[in-house]
This record gives C-alpha cells, structure tokens and sequence, in this order.
C-alpha cells in the first residue's frame, strides 16, 4: 500500500509539473545586452548555429550574438535569397547568376550559372539545388560544394506548369517542386 500511495503521489507531482510548464505564462523581460546595427532595412538577420547571419545586397556577414566577427563575404546582389540546412548556408541572387556555399567556418564554394536563378536550396552536407530560368524554360541543377554539376532536369511550362517553389531534403536524397498548371480554365498544382 506504501508503495502505491508513493507511486500515486510522484505521478501527481509530475503530472502538476507538466501542466505548469506548458501553460504557464510571462508578464516580465530583463534585457541583458543591445547591440547597434545599421543598416536595419537593407539587411535580414538569420538564426545560424549559436550565432547570427546578417544578409544583406552587399554581403553577408556571421557574427557572434556578441557582435564578434567570425567571417565576412562581400558581394553585390540586387535581391539574395537564403536558405540554412544544418552547417551549410546557400545565397543567391534573385534573377542573377551568381551562388555562394558557406559553412559555419566561410566560404566553400562558388557557382556561376547561366542562366537567371529562380530558387536555391541547400542540403545538411551542402549539396545545392538551383532552379533556373530561360526562354520559359525552367531547370533544376544539383551541384556539390565545390561547385561540380551533378544532375540536371528541365521543365516546360506547356507540359508541366509553372514552378513556384521547392524543397531540398535535408539528406538530398528528396527533391519536390510546387508547379502551377492553368489549362482549360482551371489552375492545378502538382
């Protein structure tokens, strides 16, 4: 009965636990550091490793929350786009041809295309993923860090609608793109 009675009272007591921490709630904050930064509205701020990413047209620079430089990599890119998986981090530029590979440690590789980049993913080993555009037609490349071609497709809006994004896994092993079809009066995803 001792034991039951002791078995019954650490449920209860853990169970009270659990239900204090998810509903409990905060009315205070203490702010404990406030760091200056310019340039607040050219620039996106990313949550990397223990640290923090800042993109912006002009580069893109990892710092500690401190505010310690770790690396820095300049650039021009009318409009980047970013993508994080694990340790690696992709930049590219929107309707531009240029891609960045970074890891936590600086630059990895580099990619130059030819054609206008639409979309980039990047995955946990840094496999990178680009969707491309010319002439209405839309290729999708896959590349290593060093910036080697490993697999190329093509679509054609005719015949598989119009790409609106995709999906890396994070093993690259998985590949989705969200195409749009508007055909006989009706819009279809596939």
């Amino acid at each position: 009965k001792i034991v039951v009675f002791v078995a019954v009272i650490v449920v209860c007591v853990a169970a009270a636990v659990l239900v204090w921490l998810r509903y409990r709630t905060y009315d205070s904050y203490e702010m404990k550091e406030e760091i200056k930064t310019e340039t607040l509205s050219e620039a996106e701020f990313y949550d990397y490793g223990d640290a923090v990413l800042k993109v912006s047209k002009n580069g893109a620079i990892y710092s500690t929350v401190g505010g310690e430089l770790i690396w820095n990599k300049s650039y021009e890119m009318n409009a980047p786009t970013v993508d994080i998986c694990e340790d690696y981090v992709v930049i590219g530029a929107q309707k531009g041809t240029e891609i960045y590979i970074l890891n936590k440690q600086g630059l990895k590789g580099k990619i130059e295309t030819t054609r206008q980049i639409r979309a980039v993913e990047v995955a946990g080993q840094g496999t990178v993923a680009v969707m491309t555009e010319k002439n209405k037609s839309y290729y999708i490349n896959l590349y290593d860090t060093d910036g080697e071609e490993l697999v190329q497709g093509e679509m054609h809006i005719e015949n598989s609608g119009y790409p609106l994004s995709m999906s890396l896994s994070p093993d690259a092993i998985k590949l989705a793109v969200a195409l749009v079809d508007v055909s006989k009066g009706q819009a279809n995803s596939t």
